[in-house]
């Protein structure tokens, strides 16, 4: 509960960097709190490849007060021990980016991801 505090009401952060600050480390305490490595590293690496293939060219500012919502949300969500809601909700976060790309880019979604 403690670790996931910080992120139950979030201000919507100015700039990029906090931004990306602020996403990378809700992401980071959920990777953490899975207390599984193996899904740590690979839910790290996923991120890592969407970060770099998707959000580098496509970044979705206008998404970006919902995504904060949504780790707010989340976050309580999980610190309650709330599986079902918690898989229910993040299920629902994935949709609504993924649907927000392939309207605006779809060609860009069909891409083959090279790994650098």
């Amino acid at each position: 509960w403690e670790r996931l505090a910080p992120w139950f009401d979030q201000e919507m952060p100015e700039g990029v960097p906090a931004y990306r600050d602020q996403t990378v480390g809700f992401h980071g305490v959920i990777y953490d709190l899975t207390e599984n490595p193996v899904l740590s590293l690979l839910t790290q690496a996923v991120t890592h490849i969407v970060t770099q293939h998707v959000l580098m060219t496509m970044d979705p500012v206008d998404l970006r007060p919902a995504i904060v919502d949504d780790h707010a949300r989340l976050a309580r969500i999980v610190a309650a021990g709330d599986a079902d809601e918690a898989e229910e909700q993040m299920a629902a976060h994935f949709r609504i980016q993924h649907d927000h790309f392939a309207a605006r880019s779809p060609a860009r979604l069909k891409e083959s991801i090279e790994w650098r």
